[in-house]
């Protein structure tokens, strides 16, 4: 049978301080890292995807994901594959007040 990860890990003191923390309160933001960027030009969607990819593919972090449900104790487990998927929203029709409804 194939493997379908590299390694599990139990999580670290600090780990599981921030899930109990979320799993307290899963409305709060505390632990949520967000970026957001502005691109001029076209963009290749293609060609976004497969670098997208390829950024998961080298770094473990970005495939590592974390069982707590039905087990022991928490786990971190690095996914030898993790899949994504590049989503494309024109939004250049938004006001800047009608923004905050584009979801």
């Amino acid at each position: 049978m194939d493997q379908k990860f590299d390694d599990i890990y139990e999580l670290t003191p600090l780990q599981e301080g921030i899930l109990f923390h979320t799993l307290v309160n899963q409305s709060s933001s505390t632990y949520l890292e967000q970026y957001s960027f502005s691109v001029t030009g076209k963009i290749d969607l293609e060609k976004f995807q497969h670098a997208f990819d390829t950024v998961f593919s080298r770094h473990d972090i970005l495939r590592t994901a974390f069982i707590y449900d039905k087990v022991e104790k928490p786990l971190q487990v690095v996914l030898k594959k993790r899949y994504t998927t590049v989503v494309f929203r024109d939004i250049a029709h938004l006001t800047e007040r009608s923004g905050s409804d584009c979801k």
